[in-house]
């Protein structure tokens, strides 16, 4: 089954902006602010404590769409994926998402999911609290992090054919 674009980011918004609007039913899936909140708190200690910066945990996962919850205390490595897209919800905080570019000296970490340390020639689009970004597949992106901020976003990652 293949779901939308335009699907998936009405159910995440409705999801999010709405609680206690959808009833927990067969086939759905429903995180409260205050659920997200208390996920935020545990992945900041998990990300305080990494040398990544990085906590997240996955949600719920489908056939084509897994979504997942990240905080990011530090700048990110820089990545692509070939097959699949992003749809990211920041829940929290800010930073300055690169998006484009190239990613020099990078590797092919596993099929698809190239990495590096760093994005050369993107666009710097800076992001807080609501906003929302669609990274389309094969697009170079990396979270940048101010000193001491913190950022908290939900990610539908669409696997794409």
């Amino acid at each position: 089954m293949k779901i939308s674009f335009r699907c998936v980011l009405a159910a995440c918004v409705f999801a999010f902006f709405v609680p206690g609007v959808l009833a927990q039913a067969a086939g759905t899936a429903f995180y409260s602010q205050a659920d997200l909140a208390a996920r935020s708190q545990q992945l900041i200690g998990r990300a305080q404590k990494n040398t990544k910066g990085s906590g997240n945990s996955t949600l719920t996962t489908y056939p084509n769409c897994d979504l997942q919850f990240n905080v990011k205390t530090k700048t990110g490595i820089a990545e692509m994926h070939a097959h699949s897209s992003d749809l990211i919800i920041v829940t929290d905080g800010e930073a300055t998402i690169v998006t484009g570019g190239t990613i020099p000296d990078s590797t092919l970490e596993s099929e698809g999911e190239t990495r590096g340390a760093t994005i050369i020639g993107g666009h710097e689009q800076k992001v807080a609290k609501g906003d929302v970004l669609y990274i389309a597949p094969n697009t170079p992106h990396q979270i940048v992090l101010a000193q001491g901020k913190t950022i908290s976003f939900l990610n539908a990652k669409v696997a794409q054919p």
